[in-house]
């Protein structure tokens, strides 16, 4: 209600064409801009500030200009505080200035000198700009000249315009100008494509929409949104054929490898899939019943991580308006999906993808051109063959992000990134190695026979086969991923699975002929476990039963009693014959000594301490030396404390601990 009320203020506004209010909106947006520029040039780690948009041209329309900034950060700066700061100072002005966007608008435009140089992927949208001179320096070191841009680069820009006319559309897309500055910069991308016909198509559903006008009409003029949104997604389809028509074909067939071992428990699929149909119903976008489709490859390099192995995508078809279907289906994954689930979603003759991140819903299109596999395999009726140029573009691309993401591994093989501040470092292992698997199927499905795996079974029995040196290795990581997504309850065997995975990455996405790293598997460190107790005779006896329990035993474990006046020391010599335990009396009372007393005595490469009334878990020591297996630089790991009453009655300290001491490091 407040914003559209907003919305017909500023449309009366401009609507009067006063010069006065023209000099006032001027000064307002040139103010903001100052000011923003002054707080993120005073940032340590910005380096450099760009500004596009129509607020950096000639004719832009004051009370509807975009002020859209490009900030370089120094690749030594610590990115995790930058990029606070930059939010911080986005947060705090747009309360003055509304017009300079929001952070979740802006964060894309956050990028390292090293990745501007080396052409990744987050600087691509930067280089269009560039190439096409859209693009004005405003503070700080000049952008480096570019050299021009692929197919590819463009073809990319045209999943980025269409991604933010969806995002853009229930804020601005009321206006005709909104949509006149999409069209229009759809047309200039096809134009440096060399797509003549979708340019004319264009210029005509401009005609035909009456958007030809100037500016300040086309923004006071009310539009539906959705049937523009509609047009738009049809001129995009058709100028991704008219690429593919132009181009020479190239038929590239994939074999596709399964395995019977594949597939998540069906609980957790159906689950799964009553959460998304539920989604689904809720969202009422007239589509058809959701298919559980088998697991999907998204392309040739790894860019898109919306589709898992061993895990069947959910594709529907919204047969209802596209844009306010899109828009509650994101809304309603917002609310109700967890973290991982994904939806495809056919609109016309393109896919969409919505994500489910933490904190977000994230949308993207699958491009036809540069996902061919996937529409491949969702629609086999459709020419899915790849034009030689864009698939030959496609591998150059792949190879470079196949060496970037080996320098990568190789890079953090043996040392943790360190910020400049003291952190903690979380390193979900799911997540670790299904990102690995993840890139090894858009590996293998542009190399060699060009496989397509659709589970960790089928990819498991393909390394095996090609690396039999390795085989050990590659089986008990199949069996660890497996242990964590919960479809085996046997815990992995090896202790260095982190760190020889980070190895074998590197050395197969370098190309590498042999792989042999099962050696590697059996590094282990020794550790002693250092327990201070002071008359709790029966807490520490099941601790020590714990420890008896442990799937990786202690090397050697040191009690020191600390004065107890109980029966301590007749507990801990009844456990001489189950564990390498041995006993130490420190009289004085005072922790800090007595685990002094534990430093002096132990002699292991780790020294796990735990509290005398803990009761610790069979995989705890483990973990402890899996950690500090995976990283040279890591010198303190800790885990999660659940707190238990012992007494039926729950007493406040046992709220106080419950809430407020689940976790310690």
């Amino acid at each position: 209600m407040i914003a559209d009320v907003c919305r017909r203020i500023q449309r009366f506004v401009v609507g009067l064409d006063n010069p006065c209010i023209h000099s006032v909106l001027s000064a307002w947006y040139s103010q903001g801009l100052r000011v923003l520029l002054a707080r993120l040039s005073a940032i340590s780690g910005v380096i450099g500030l760009y500004g596009t948009g129509s607020f950096f041209k000639d004719r832009a329309l004051l009370g509807h200009s975009d002020i859209d900034l490009i900030i370089l950060l120094d690749d030594d700066a610590p990115s995790i505080l930058v990029q606070h700061a930059i939010f911080r100072c986005y947060t705090n002005l747009r309360r003055i200035f509304p017009f300079i966007g929001s952070w979740e608008e802006q964060r894309d435009n956050v990028i390292l000198l090293s990745e501007l140089r080396s052409k990744h992927a987050s600087s691509r949208s930067l280089r269009v700009r560039l190439a096409m001179g859209d693009v004005r320096h405003l503070w700080g070191a000049p952008l480096p000249e570019c050299e021009g841009c692929s197919a590819i680069e463009y073809l990319r820009e045209i999943d980025v315009l269409l991604r933010s006319a969806f995002l853009s559309a229930r804020s601005h897309g009321y206006q005709a100008i909104f949509w006149q500055r999409h069209f229009r910069r759809l047309a200039r991308l096809l134009a440096e494509l060399g797509l003549e016909d979708s340019v004319r198509a264009i210029e005509s559903a401009e005609k035909e929409l009456d958007l030809l006008s100037e500016p300040r009409t086309l923004f006071t003029r009310g539009v539906k949104p959705g049937a523009f949104f509609e047009r738009l997604l049809g001129l995009a389809a058709q100028a991704f054929a008219e690429f593919h028509t132009l181009q020479t074909q190239k038929d590239e067939p994939m074999t596709i490898a399964s395995s019977s071992q594949g597939g998540l428990a069906g609980g957790s699929i159906a689950k799964r899939q009553e959460r998304i149909e539920r989604i689904i119903r809720l969202s009422d976008i007239g589509d058809e019943t959701a298919i559980s489709h088998e697991p999907l490859t998204l392309g040739y390099a790894p860019r898109m991580f919306y589709s898992w192995i061993d895990e069947p995508v959910f594709l529907l078809s919204c047969t209802g308006d596209a844009l306010s279907g899109l828009a509650r289906l994101k809304q309603n994954m917002r609310k109700h999906a967890q973290t991982g689930d994904a939806v495809f979603v056919r609109l016309r003759d393109l896919l969409f993808v919505l994500f489910r991140d933490e904190s977000f819903v994230d949308v993207q299109l699958v491009n036809p051109l540069l996902h061919a596999p996937v529409y491949a395999r969702l629609n086999t009726e459709a020419d899915t063959t790849i034009p030689t140029r864009v698939y030959e573009l496609l591998c150059e691309e792949a190879n470079r992000e196949f060496a970037r993401l080996s320098a990568q591994y190789d890079e953090n093989t043996n040392s943790v990134k360190k910020e400049s501040y003291a952190c903690l470092y979380i390193d979900d292992d799911r997540e670790v190695i299904r990102d690995a698997y993840h890139i090894l199927r858009a590996y293998f499905l542009r190399e060699g026979p060009k496989l397509e795996f659709l589970d960790t079974g089928s990819l498991t029995e393909y390394l095996v086969a090609e690396h039999p040196a390795s085989a050990q290795f590659f089986r008990q990581l199949e069996q660890y991923y497996r242990y964590l997504t919960g479809r085996s309850e046997t815990t992995p065997e090896s202790r260095n699975l982190y760190r020889v995975l980070h190895i074998v990455m590197h050395q197969l996405l370098a190309g590498a002929r042999e792989i042999a790293v099962d050696t590697l598997l059996q590094n282990h460190l020794s550790i002693s476990v250092g327990v201070i107790t002071r008359n709790r005779a029966e807490e520490l006896r099941e601790l020590l039963q714990s420890l008896c329990r442990q799937s990786r035993m202690a090397d050697e474990i040191v009690v020191v009693d600390n004065g107890s006046t109980d029966g301590t020391k007749t507990v801990v010599e009844s456990f001489e014959n189950e564990l390498p335990i041995s006993y130490e009396f420190y009289a004085t009372p005072g922790i800090p000594q007595a685990r002094n007393t534990v430093l002096g005595k132990a002699s292991g490469d780790v020294i796990a301490f735990t509290d005398d009334d803990c009761v610790v878990s069979e995989e705890w020591l483990a973990a402890v030396e899996r950690a500090f297996l995976r990283y040279d630089a890591v010198g303190i790991v800790g885990g999660e404390v659940h707190h238990t009453a012992r007494n039926e009655q729950v007493s406040a300290v046992d709220r106080y601990y419950e809430m407020f001491h689940n976790v310690k490091a």
